[in-house]
């Protein structure tokens, strides 16, 4: 199985019975078939986990709809686990994505109506991009920038178009908030942004989002570097979008499974 370390074998029934329970947190609640089609799992071995889960009071079986729905067992678990500090998640996975991509690893996050660097890893290279935790930018300058507006609620971005505090960049979209409002929704539905070279012409930047456990973007992770050397390429794309996966996952966010199999009994 993917994932394994040390020769140590993983437990199947484990992994199923989480991914019933992350099913029924998004659904809201399903009857055993509805469950198993979603996962394409066996109904049998559906039913037997739904049952245990009520059993240790878990899940919570509805006679009059027949279905199962989670309990608050699962809420004083996540309490005694404390917050989850996005430095600290984000570190092991700023530093990976550091070593392999080559280049500078930055975090930042909307602090006010700016964008605020948390934490950067500088990369090894000689010629290489310094960026230093605390400092601050107008949204709209990077793609890190670009892609916390593309986590706001409309309202919100018109909001600091009109209060001047983020530009429409005319070098990039034209139509004012209209144009900016396309552009974000782009970012939002690819999952990613790039700096393009507009913010420095020497400078290139690929940013994708982090979201926490509700789903809300919360951060974004970037690499950075001297734009003759950082080709944006779908490999680092990829990269960059899987580092900031990893980190949400850290902080909670269960994305929807799209017809995923997971092996069944």
């Amino acid at each position: 199985m993917k994932g394994k370390k040390r020769g140590i074998e993983r437990v199947p029934g484990v992994a199923r019975a989480f991914a019933i329970l992350e099913h029924l947190a998004r659904a809201g609640a399903a009857n055993p078939s509805e469950a198993a089609r979603a996962l394409k799992l066996p109904r049998t071995g559906v039913l037997r986990i739904l049952t245990t889960l009520a059993d240790l009071g878990y899940a919570r079986y509805v006679s009059e709809s027949g279905q199962y729905d989670l309990t608050a067992k699962l809420l004083s678990l996540g309490a005694q686990a404390g917050p989850v500090d996005l430095v600290q998640a984000a570190r092991p996975h700023l530093t990976r994505l550091r070593d392999e991509s080559g280049e500078t690893a930055e975090l930042a996050v909307i602090d006010g109506d700016e964008l605020l660097f948390v934490e950067t890893l500088d990369s090894p290279q000689s010629i290489r991009l310094h960026a230093r935790p605390g400092r601050r930018f107008p949204l709209h300058r990077m793609a890190t920038g670009r892609v916390l507006l593309a986590g706001l609620e409309s309202g919100t971005v018109r909001r600091l178009y009109e209060s001047g505090k983020v530009e429409h960049a005319p070098w990039k979209v034209e139509g004012g908030l209209k144009g900016l409002s396309a552009m974000l929704a782009r970012i939002a539905e690819q999952g990613y942004a790039l700096d393009g070279r507009y913010a420095r012409e020497d400078v290139e930047r690929i940013a994708a989002p982090v979201r926490d456990a509700g789903g809300a973007v919360v951060a974004a992770v970037a690499i950075a570097g001297p734009a003759f050397r950082l080709e944006v390429t779908p490999a680092r794309i990829g990269l960059v979008r899987s580092v900031a996966a990893a980190i949400s996952r850290e902080l909670g966010f269960v994305p929807a499974r799209a017809g995923g199999a997971i092996s069944g009994e």
